[in-house]
């Protein structure tokens, strides 16, 4: 159950970052960006 849940997930993931490239990668760089700044 739980692979299956995973692969879901990761499909879907996939698609919406096919489907939205740019606003995923922005977005992407948004939560990296973010992190960095909380880790300084």
């Amino acid at each position: 159950m739980e692979k299956k849940t995973g692969n879901t997930l990761q499909k879907f993931i996939k698609l919406v970052l096919h489907r939205n490239k740019l606003k995923g990668r922005r977005f992407y760089s948004a939560c990296v960006l973010s992190e960095m700044e909380g880790r300084l």
